[in-house]
């Protein structure tokens, strides 16, 4: 089945509804929804960040459609890796028929999904994998993966970029966490593909996916490299560093591209600073990670992995990706939704 745009797919009537606020000490999060067909938990990197929160806005929103009850937990940064494993143990101790979850590391939340899998408890991974190697030893189960693909993302905005700056530009890639599966995968997309296409990368490095950070190298990066042509940022807040970095510099011509698609990067490239974002759609990603909790609750048997849309954001499309925010401004297949067992 799938997603319209903008007026979106009736799930089931919505019979009832409650938000209910989570403690401070426990990190961003939310109770939705009400009786259903079962209670989903979602676990989430960060709501700090605006691909994470848009996400969660998905989750919540499939809840309330549907009339299930979705409890979303994220810690409070981006690399709060203990925080989020507690909360996970927290939840694994309460009463959920299925659990989605984006860890922070492939490993870090292992321990709680292993007694989550052993309690015959179906888990859903949304977009960050969990380590296939260690979950096997773990005796981890995992139903469904769904995740954009990161190194198509990477490779649109490589092909994106050589059609801007022509044959033998010169360009820099600036990365997130060092080791972090997504960003190899973006940074790996693009590399490939612009170098394929004759483009120099004269640099790559790690600004740990901090806006401040990707500021401060890109800097760096423009004073060594004056004929620089363009930057690529495997996030869209990295991006948006880089884009003050080049103003700061007097080199408001350069070619920057992120990825995400969050709206202040949409927002920017409307604005003529940002030149493209991949965008990934978070909001569907949520949504697909409740739908097939849904799924696994009514006693479906759902496909071993599901990609999430994409789409690269520029000047052309930019007006009609904010008339859609956060929902996709194309058609995606939703394949969770045929399988639900009424």
């Amino acid at each position: 089945m799938k997603y319209a745009s903008k007026a979106g797919l009736a799930l089931l009537a919505v019979s009832s509804l409650a938000l209910v606020g989570c403690s401070g000490d426990q990190g961003g999060g939310t109770d939705t929804g009400a009786e259903g067909s079962g209670n989903i938990a979602v676990v989430l990197k960060t709501a700090s960040n605006q691909f994470w929160a848009t996400m969660q806005d998905g989750a919540e929103a499939a809840g309330s459609d549907a009339g299930v009850k979705v409890t979303v937990q994220s810690g409070t940064a981006e690399d709060s890796v203990d925080e989020q494993t507690t909360l996970l143990q927290t939840l694994a101790g309460s009463d959920y028929s299925c659990f989605a979850v984006a860890p922070i590391t492939g490993t870090n939340l292992n321990q709680p999904l292993a007694s989550v899998s052993q309690a015959g408890i179906p888990i859903v991974n949304l977009d960050s994998a969990i380590d296939a190697d260690a979950a096997k030893a773990s005796g981890i189960e995992i139903a469904s993966f769904i995740a954009s693909n990161n190194s198509d993302a990477g490779k649109q905005a490589g092909e994106f970029m050589a059609e801007k700056l022509g044959d033998g530009a010169k360009v820099a890639v600036i990365g997130g966490i060092p080791g972090d599966a997504n960003s190899a995968a973006r940074t790996g997309g693009f590399t490939d593909a612009a170098t394929a296409a004759g483009l120099t990368i004269v640099q790559e490095v790690n600004a740990d996916w901090d806006r401040e950070k990707a500021l401060d190298a890109a800097t760096t990066i423009l004073r060594a490299n004056p004929d620089l042509g363009g930057f690529y940022a495997a996030n869209d807040g990295m991006a948006l560093g880089i884009v003050q970095a080049g103003q700061n510099e007097g080199r408001t011509d350069l070619i920057i591209i992120g990825t995400d698609g969050n709206k202040d990067a949409i927002e920017s490239i409307e604005a003529g600073g940002l030149s493209a974002t991949v965008s990934q759609y978070p909001y569907a990603v949520g949504t697909l990670g409740v739908d097939a909790c849904r799924a696994l609750i009514s006693g479906a048997t759902v496909p071993a992995q599901v990609d999430a849309p994409i789409a690269l954001v520029s000047a052309d499309n930019a007006t009609e990706a904010l008339a859609s925010y956060p929902k996709p401004f194309q058609e995606y297949d939703n394949p969770f939704l045929d399988l639900i067992k009424k």
